[in-house]
């Protein structure tokens, strides 16, 4: 449950109703940018893509809401197709999940086929991934399959990405049925500590690589890697100063 006084529970791609002014004028729509600094017991201020503006009174959820939000994969909206493909489950999704929570949050959608033309062809379930996790767990409910997925999912976060933040009590996780079709939403809120992926060998240790000078070797380096988002795509920072950059103006590091 959100708790709409909470600057940490109110993110940008959330379907709100606010207080436009004094009048109690209200108006509904997708939150574009958040204006508060700080927690404001009269909800927090917002901006919405309709140009309204005002005070959160409710936060909503929806599958017309979230056929919106698979539509336009913007900041705060990405889609993927499957979970249960090694590049995908140790790669792409731990990448994209810290894109979000390094910048301001956002949904990540899964069993989505972007390249599709209509929404209904869009959404094309997690019948991949439940035949997948049955081979091995059995016949699962609804709840059942929710919960698999979301274990894995934590399993592998917490040895791929690392943070001062705990990072669990960043990301939801809710299995909807839309058009007879299971799609998993990961709603993930923005991070207060930078977060790192960590690239792994096959015996599971951090990958290094030395740092050498007219052959001589100097020191040795692990291969963390940070994602932002940019637009609709995560984008990795490839030096210190851009690194740096992002601490200080993002952070306040």
């Amino acid at each position: 449950m959100h708790d709409v006084t909470k600057l940490s529970d109110v993110r940008i791609g959330h379907y709100v109703r606010i207080k436009k002014n004094a009048q109690n004028e209200q108006s509904t729509g997708i939150i574009s940018k958040i204006g508060s600094k700080l927690d404001d017991p009269n909800g927090v201020f917002v901006y919405l893509a309709n140009g309204d503006a005002g005070n959160v009174l409710e936060i909503t959820n929806s599958p017309e809401i979230i056929k919106e939000r698979i539509r336009s994969e913007t900041n705060y909206s990405e889609n993927k197709d499957r979970y249960f493909e090694n590049v995908m489950r140790y790669e792409v999704i731990p990448k994209t999940i810290q894109s979000f929570l390094n910048s301001d949050g956002g949904f990540l959608y899964i069993g989505i086929h972007d390249d599709k033309p209509t929404i209904k062809e869009k959404i094309v379930g997690l019948a991949e991934d439940r035949k997948f996790l049955e081979k091995s767990k059995g016949v699962l409910s609804f709840q059942k399959f929710e919960d698999e997925l979301r274990t894995d999912i934590e399993n592998v976060l917490a040895r791929l990405l690392k943070s001062d933040a705990e990072l669990h009590r960043l990301i939801e996780y809710h299995l909807w049925e839309i058009d007879e079709k299971e799609i998993l939403e990961i709603e993930i809120k923005r991070s207060t500590e930078p977060v790192f992926y960590k690239n792994l060998s096959r015996n599971q240790k951090e990958i290094k690589f030395e740092i050498s000078t007219n052959g001589n070797k100097i020191t040795e380096r692990c291969l963390d890697e940070i994602f932002v988002r940019e637009g609709s795509h995560k984008k990795p920072y490839e030096t210190f100063e851009q690194f740096r950059r992002y601490l200080k103006d993002h952070f306040n590091i």
